[in-house]
């Protein structure tokens, strides 16, 4: 099998995996009411793959001449990550403008990390036995999950802990090896949070490395997700299944759901484990691991900057504030957005490199730069979009109350547009408040910036790739533009200057610039001559 379809890929969720949401057990997610529809989402993905006039925009044939989903295309060039992008994006869009941030697309590309070098992974690993091929291991799940068509989410984040006291560290019960014996290692613990888990198939194992992370926490290994001894504990759902799609457009599709997973003295056999006990290996590895799930993140961010985009366009029409100078502002504002966005991606794709084995990787430079300013301008133009819909955002008639004697045909009347119907309109707003103010948009909310990566962090992993050596190129033209000259001139004169007020010189201890030596320690290269120096320090 190299692409199931969606009745196949239901057909195996019902595996008996065990999984709890408010307290309930769910026997058989394709039916529970608060995860069939997701399923149903899940399975329509599969199927659009199938429909003949997807052929082209959504799979390949590879190298042996099988037909895949273009989601599994390993990138060798730029056109190869712009045929990726064309395929998220009409994948996303597709799903109530990008209402689900965790589709199977947007996973799979973790497996690239390893695959793409596995030497690290096997060299580098602790206390594990000679006999065992981890590089092996690697690519032969790797192409076991690519050939069944099979949906990898990774568990690399750690339950929410207290950090305060290393000693409290050391308690918590996170996921960790408790024996190595002959047929594989045993773990026991806790891993999360993760997104769409309990409708996948194989979970992918991994680390961020954190305070009160230990050697025997350190595991990159793969557990099916129906494995018996997992239990998955997600939170309480958002899902409207009772709802009509004319109330709740989307959260009436369902809910992806993050959750948790226990791992209960589970036995992972060494055929499936990747990586063992090497904090240093982990810790430079695991942003690395999220490289193509952090592009498709802002493919969706490009998507929804779309829909907030057109949105906002519908409601001006409708309440006739199209031609208003504010509104026009407002608009532009919003197209800026969207454009941005697409820019940065695009610059992502244009400055991409290829790595010593033959990954074309986009440059994360331009994608975090991307994902950053997604985050720090959505929610301001996200109350543009609401006040612009004014109390319709909030207050709007019920599809039954269009069909009430006394009252139905002075609601038709009061909603009527010159452009739009009244059904029309309080769909277009029904749809605004449940994308942006219900409970499931909350939930949305949180998950962009999750998933998104924190703005600081993604400041802090801007500095970890840039050089700020104020004797380097990120200085030269500031320099040359005061008459400073170089670095070297530059002390030399401030000595010469220390030693005639002061009498004596104090040597000065000079340290090397900290995304210099980041950049030492994680053997990132690139030449580009298209981008400024000081940002060529990319993962090869």
């Amino acid at each position: 099998m190299t692409m199931r379809t969606g009745a196949e890929y239901l057909e195996s969720l019902r595996d008996g995996r065990n999984v709890f949401i408010d307290g309930e057990r769910i026997e058989d997610v394709t039916k529970h009411p608060l995860t069939r529809g997701y399923a149903a989402q899940a399975a329509r993905f599969y199927d659009l793959h199938h429909q003949p006039e997807n052929e082209a925009s959504l799979t390949f044939v590879d190298e042996d001449g099988t037909r895949r989903p273009i989601g599994w295309l390993y990138p060798r060039n730029q056109r190869d990550l712009e045929r990726r992008r064309d395929y998220a994006n009409q994948v996303i869009r597709s799903f109530g403008g990008g209402a689900f941030g965790r589709l199977p697309q947007s996973n799979n590309g973790n497996w690239y990390a390893l695959v793409d070098d596995t030497a690290p992974w096997a060299e580098l690993s602790k206390d594990t036995p000679a006999t065992v091929d981890l590089a092996r291991n690697i690519i032969a799940d790797f192409e076991a999950n690519r050939d069944a068509d099979l949906w990898t989410v990774p568990l690399l984040n750690d339950v929410q802990r207290d950090r305060s006291d290393p000693s409290v560290a050391a308690r918590n019960p996170m996921l960790r090896v408790k024996e190595r014996n002959d047929e594989g290692i045993v773990v026991a613990g806790w891993k999360g949070v993760s997104t769409a888990v309990i409708f996948a198939d194989t979970i992918l194992l991994g680390n961020i490395v954190k305070p009160g992370t230990e050697p025997e926490h350190i595991i990159w290994a793969s557990v099916p997700v129906n494995h018996p001894k997992v239990t998955h504990v997600g939170r309480r759902s958002n899902a409207t299944p009772a709802e009509s799609g004319f109330e709740r457009p989307l959260s009436s599709l369902g809910d992806e759901l993050d959750s948790m997973a226990y791992f209960d003295d589970v036995l992972i056999p060494w055929e499936h484990v990747y990586h063992l006990g090497n904090v240093d290996h982990s810790r430079l590895y695991a942003q690395r691991t999220f490289d193509f799930e952090h592009a498709d993140t802002l493919h969706h961010m490009i998507v929804n900057a779309e829909l907030m985009t057109g949105l906002a366009v519908l409601v001006a029409q409708t309440t006739g504030t199209l031609q208003h100078p504010v509104v026009g502002s407002d608009l532009a504002d919003l197209v800026r957005f969207h454009e941005t966005l697409r820019a940065f991606t695009i610059a992502s794709e244009a400055t991409a490199f290829v790595t010593p084995r033959g990954l074309c990787k986009p440059n994360n430079i331009f994608y975090d730069f991307g994902r950053a300013h997604y985050l720090e301008n959505v929610g301001r133009l996200t109350e543009k979009l609401v006040e612009m819909c004014g109390r319709s955002a909030v207050l709007s008639p019920s599809e039954q109350d269009f069909e009430v004697p006394e009252i139905g045909t002075r609601l038709l009347e009061m909603f009527h547009g010159t452009t739009m119907s009244a059904h029309d309109k309080v769909r277009l707003f029904k749809f605004v408040q449940d994308r942006f103010l219900s409970d499931w948009a909350g939930r949305f909310r949180s998950f962009e910036r999750f998933q998104g990566t924190p703005l600081f962090l993604i400041k802090l992993l801007t500095m970890q790739r840039i050089s700020t050596d104020p004797g380097g190129s990120i200085t030269e033209l500031a320099r040359e533009a005061i008459g400073l000259g170089t670095s070297d001139e530059m002390t030399a004169r401030a000595v010469a200057e220390r030693k005639e007020l002061f009498g004596s010189v104090t040597p000065v201890a000079t340290q090397p610039a900290p995304a210099q030596a980041a950049a030492a320690n994680q053997g990132f290269s690139l030449d580009d001559k298209d981008q400024p120096d000081y940002i060529k320090t990319q993962d090869a």
